[in-house]
């Protein structure tokens, strides 16, 4: 079968065209990866800055690892699972964004009330530290922010419970 030159060019153009997105899904892929990972571990770039103050909608909290976790989420409902299956820590306290409006009080059952916020106070201190995605924690020591980072498993969240003890 003789294949003309328009046949050709298509086949080209085909390729060419699957090799522009074999790269745009790998440049996705490593953008992905280098907004989650940092030589700390965990990293992120929306919300407050390091360094910054305490919002004063928050001041009023009295634990220093402010979690901020979010109904619908399936690695906040992981984090609650495993977190839960344990006494909660003194250390943290949850602000937990209800977004399917009531459907998760069970999910959250585990979490003492004095460790937790919701409703309305709850969308006033994730809109104050201008957040996008959860869940994600912050360190805060002496009304500024210490640190900040997603938080997918518990051993996320221990790297913040050391942090702690280091600037303490």
């Amino acid at each position: 079968m003789a294949r003309g030159p328009l046949a050709l060019l298509w086949i080209e153009a085909l390729w060419l065209m699957t090799l522009g997105f074999l790269i745009l899904v790998a440049r996705r892929e490593i953008g992905l990866m280098s907004a989650r990972l940092d030589s700390s571990g965990v990293m992120m770039r929306d919300g407050i800055e390091v360094g910054a103050p305490v919002p004063r909608v928050a001041r009023s909290i009295h634990q220093p690892i402010l979690l901020f976790l979010t109904s619908g989420c399936a690695p906040c409902a992981t984090l609650i699972s495993a977190m839960t299956a344990f006494p909660w820590p003194d250390d943290v306290h949850a602000v937990f964004l209800d977004r399917e409006h009531g459907s998760s009080e069970e999910a959250i059952a585990g979490i003492p009330g004095s460790h937790l916020t919701t409703g309305a106070l709850a969308e006033d201190i994730v809109s104050s530290f201008r957040l996008a995605s959860s869940p994600v924690a912050y360190l805060l020591v002496d009304g500024l922010i210490a640190a900040k980072g997603l938080v997918n498993e518990p051993g996320h969240l221990a790297a913040f419970r050391r942090e702690l003890v280091k600037q303490s």
